[in-house]
């Protein structure tokens, strides 16, 4: 299928069912397992999926509380304040000293996440024999691997796996009746693997932002384009 079909199909069968920018989208079928799982459940959990490219300033952004002075002697010059107002953040200071973690102080509103259940902090991720390779880790987490021997390349992602069992004949049968929105969106300059399934193209598209995403569906002449216009 020809992508300007495709974002064609789109316009035609989603009706301002779906949108960027602030507005919900539909990232389900409906009817399917997952959809009355989250129908059932009583609360509105959403996996929001980040992807910081370049090296994070970890130490900086959860500082080691209970190493402070180890932490504060090896960058003297960077490390943040134990005090002052411009000190990290203390994020849960009921667990034990050796668990907890500062954060910088303009991430006030993770700290407010935590404190409502919706966050948590992952420590120590990671893959065996590490390289220091910012591409090698962002690979193996997009292709959903631990990094051993075993399994060391592949050339899908977990997304597209995923989403390729649940979306059978992609693209030719969608969008549609039963699935109006595009089955995957990943938001950046180009295609990551995450979305690559082991045969066939990407099981979604890319677009730079909500802005280009209209701008280029207005390109290919979609009548109701206006129903996309990202807000905000």
């Amino acid at each position: 299928m020809k992508r300007r079909h495709f974002l064609r199909n789109i316009g035609a069968t989603a009706a301002g069912t779906f949108a960027l920018g602030g507005i919900p989208l539909r990232a389900l079928v409906p009817g399917n397992a997952f959809t009355q799982a989250a129908l059932a459940g009583n609360n509105d959990n959403v996996l929001i999926f980040i992807q910081l490219h370049g090296g994070n300033d970890g130490l900086n952004t959860l500082v080691p509380i209970g190493q402070y002075n180890e932490y504060y002697n090896a960058r003297p010059n960077i490390a943040l304040p134990d005090h002052g107002s411009r000190k990290y953040i203390n994020v849960d200071e009921s667990i034990p000293l050796n668990r907890q973690v500062g954060l910088h102080p303009d991430m006030i509103h993770f700290k407010t996440l935590y404190d409502e259940g919706k966050a948590v902090v992952i420590q120590n991720v990671g893959y065996p024999n590490m390289n220091g390779s910012h591409f090698r880790g962002r690979d193996l987490v997009f292709m959903g691997l631990d990094g051993t021997e075993d399994n060391a390349n592949v050339a899908s992602g977990w997304m597209g796996r995923f989403l390729n069992l649940e979306y059978p004949n992609y693209p030719d049968a969608y969008p549609g009746q039963d699935m109006e929105d595009p089955i995957g969106i990943e938001i950046g300059n180009t295609m990551s693997i995450a979305f690559h399934r082991e045969e066939g193209i990407p099981i979604g598209f890319n677009v730079q932002s909500p802005q280009a995403f209209y701008d280029l569906i207005n390109g290919v002449g979609v009548d109701n384009a206006t129903l996309y216009k990202p807000v905000g």
